[in-house]
């Protein structure tokens, strides 16, 4: 029995002491570890493009981890909504051969980047948008504006309500169709049926852009009547 126990005890000190301190040596989960962890937590099922999310300000505490030498697990105590931006609150539990080991709560924001229109240069107050006058750019658009215009064609054409500086963001808002008719224009007044269509002279008394109703004299009968704008010059009203 002696002379067993003396081999097994010489097999031990024969193994190499680098061998032996890694198997005895700590596994620690650093903070950019836990970071990859929050954000498979959050972006998981996101409804937005996982290209389009960024998450900033992340803090964890504990900062870090030291485990024992062995496999561990991670278990969600506090989940997410999924269906909000900003401010996101993570708790999970670190299981060691299945029994909880250590807690750790996670904090961080999420963002959403996507295209708008911003102007290129100053524009003043009742310019036309022209194709040079804006430029689609990436921008954060977690708080902004459901307004935001995302395309650039949705700009062009237009007319602004106030001066805008350069760079900023266009919003639907600040947008008004052109007028196509503007007081003391001289109009054709077009009023159709199924069967008739007649056209008589017309002066527009106000300003309205295409589809506007605007009061218009009938310059034959001297009457006033409410009538639409169909385009430059050109109104129509209803039998």
């Amino acid at each position: 029995m002696k002379t067993l126990f003396t081999a097994i005890l010489s097999l031990f000190l024969l193994m190499p002491a680098a061998l032996l301190q890694a198997e005895a040596e700590p596994r620690v989960i650093e903070l950019e570890e836990l970071e990859n962890i929050f954000h498979e937590i959050v972006l998981e099922n996101a409804p937005w493009p996982t290209d389009d999310l960024e998450i900033i300000d992340f803090t964890a505490r504990p900062g870090s981890v030291t485990l024992p030498a062995r496999s561990y697990d991670i278990q969600v105590l506090q989940a997410p909504q999924k269906e909000h931006l900003g401010r996101k609150v993570v708790t999970i539990a670190i299981l060691v051969d299945g029994e909880e080991f250590q807690r750790v709560r996670m904090i961080g924001d999420l963002q959403l980047y996507g295209q708008v229109i911003c102007t290129t240069k100053r524009l003043q107050r009742h310019a036309l948008i022209e194709e040079a006058d804006v430029s689609a750019v990436r921008h954060n658009i977690t708080m902004l504006d459901s307004g935001a215009l995302m395309k650039p064609q949705d700009a062009i054409g237009k007319r602004l309500r106030t001066s805008l500086r350069p760079g900023a963001i266009l919003y639907a808002h600040l947008l008004e169709s052109p007028p196509m008719v503007q007081r003391g224009d001289l109009v054709t007044i077009i009023a159709e049926s199924n069967v008739i269509r007649v056209t008589v002279p017309g002066e527009a008394r106000n300003a309205g852009a295409l589809g506007d109703l605007v009061r218009v004299k009938n310059l034959m009968s001297r009457k006033e009547i409410f009538a639409k704008v169909l385009g430059s010059g050109m109104v129509e009203t209803e039998f």
